[in-house]
């Protein structure tokens, strides 16, 4: 299985906030104050969106002990999230975003390579799981799902398909696919020869390529009914022709 915690360790080391938002802005060479404080605000936004669905899903304003930011780069999402937690844990594996992380924090964050043990009131994650091979990416969704408090809430994101069209992964600092490139991966990419290659090319890619993984609906479901989860909320993503779904619901309800 691809290595995959090696490539972000790569990508964080190289380009730590482009790796969490692939915009120009945010590459080191034009990373100022206001390009780190529209990161940074952006993430209150989203937060904002997250807990404005939990909170009409629940009917009452949201609040836990304990929240979880799986995959939480250098704290875009965590910091946001302290609002609406008492305590909030941001966990990734690339030692340098979470050395920004800390950098940048307002307080109120424990940012850790290790999920600590207990029960969270709320597990949020979003465009990670897109990033780790769904065999690996669904038992870990598992793991987050025992870790859930009962009438704890889940805020997920999942990629589950793409345009024939979307781009092929690439590296960080690579220059744009030419259009011949993208017809072939296009004509490729559904076809059994397409599967093959993806699978080559998931092993054989340059360390630090940002590779995307399409996960089943179905089974994302499943694990969620499993634990307790019985009504979801789903709602429709699309980056760059790259669809998902964000997953909203509560233990218990």
């Amino acid at each position: 299985m691809r290595d995959t915690d090696a490539d972000w360790k790569a990508i964080g080391a190289a380009e730590p906030f482009w790796g969490v938002i692939t915009a120009p802005q945010f590459k080191r060479k034009n990373l100022d104050s206001d390009c780190l404080a529209s990161f940074y605000a952006c993430g209150v936004e989203h937060i904002v969106s997250v807990t404005s669905r939990l909170e009409r899903a629940a009917a009452k304003p949201i609040h836990v002990s304990r929240a979880l930011d799986f995959g939480c780069g250098t704290g875009r999402l965590s910091e946001a999230m302290t609002k609406y937690a008492d305590e909030v844990i941001g966990f990734d594996i690339s030692p340098n975003m979470l050395t920004e992380a800390r950098r940048y924090s307002k307080g109120g964050v424990h940012y850790c390579d290790q999920i600590p043990d207990g029960k969270f009131g709320w597990i949020n994650s979003f465009i990670v799981f897109q990033h780790v091979p769904p065999k690996r990416g669904l038992k870990l969704f598992e793991e987050l799902l025992q870790k859930l408090d009962h009438g704890g809430f889940i805020s997920l994101h999942f990629t589950i398909y793409r345009d024939l069209a979307a781009d092929p992964p690439e590296r960080f600092g690579e220059a744009p696919v030419s259009m011949l490139r993208k017809w072939a991966h296009a004509m490729l990419r559904k076809s059994a020869i397409g599967k093959a290659v993806r699978r080559i090319w998931w092993g054989s890619a340059p360390r630090g390529t940002m590779l995307m993984f399409d996960y089943d609906l179905n089974r994302i479901c499943a694990l969620c009914h499993r634990y307790g989860i019985e009504e979801l909320t789903l709602v429709h993503t699309n980056h760059g022709g790259c669809h998902g779904v964000e997953v909203y619901g509560c233990s218990g309800a």
